[in-house]
């Protein structure tokens, strides 16, 4: 499994679904309201475990205080949100793709579940979310960052499993062609595209380091009128 490197979506900083707790409708009936009280109490239970790390302990309260309807959602994200910290990604993906059915325009859930993606080595799926949301949000730079750190991993990939199918071959010597590289030019046009948008981007530098590293050549500078989502010179399966 590949370390994606530079990957730098930050689940503390997601998107907080609206709580409304703050505006419990009023009900006559004191025990009706001593509940919602004690839900959002739950709820405020979980945060505290959520803050010291205690993190089945915040997923027991949680699902407690989304016994309350006003609370269902908020808690729901919260959920999954532990689950990603605990780096469960399979659970956690259940959760976001959830709230994305909610909320399917929303870009930094579909960032978030691009990171839980990529993070269970899910290159692909998460590939497919970041040039989407990449087209929508050309002014975030963490988006095309993450992106171009996926488009890496995957050309390692690629090389790694097609140098031991070809060693197999007894083909030990073989050295790779450009012919067989899957992403040099969706990379390099991301990388030129980055240095165009932001070009006080920190890893501009690293990025170029690792192309030169990968392909033994550097990135050639070239006006970029659209990011390209895939590399014309191949298709994918």
């Amino acid at each position: 499994m590949h370390k994606i490197k530079y990957l730098s979506v930050i689940f503390f900083s997601l998107f907080i679904l609206s709580c409304k707790s703050a505006g419990l409708p009023l009900i006559l009936g004191s025990e009706k309201q001593t509940i919602d009280k004690i839900h959002v109490e739950y709820m405020n239970i979980g945060d505290t475990y959520l803050s010291l790390q205690q993190y089945d302990k915040a997923i027991e309260y949680y699902n407690k205080a989304m016994k309350n309807k006003e609370l269902y959602w908020n808690c729901y994200y919260k959920i999954g949100k532990v689950y990603a910290l605990k780096n469960q990604w399979e659970e956690a993906s259940v959760y976001f793709k959830k709230l994305l059915e909610r909320d399917p325009e929303n870009s930094t859930l579909k960032a978030s579940l691009a990171y839980i993606m990529a993070s269970n080595n899910e290159l692909l799926e998460a590939k497919e979310i970041y040039e989407e949301i990449i087209l929508e949000n050309r002014e975030n730079q963490l988006y095309l960052e993450n992106y171009i750190s996926i488009l890496f991993s995957l050309e390692k990939e690629h090389q790694e499993k097609l140098k031991k199918k070809l060693n197999k071959q007894n083909k030990e010597d073989f050295k790779l062609s450009e012919d067989n590289f899957k992403y040099e030019t969706t990379i390099r046009q991301q990388i030129v595209l980055l240095k165009e948008l932001f070009p006080q981007s920190e890893n501009i530098n690293k990025f170029e380091k690792e192309f030169e590293a990968l392909f033994n050549k550097k990135v050639i500078e070239s006006e970029v009128e659209e990011p390209e989502t895939e590399d014309s010179s191949t298709s994918e399966n």
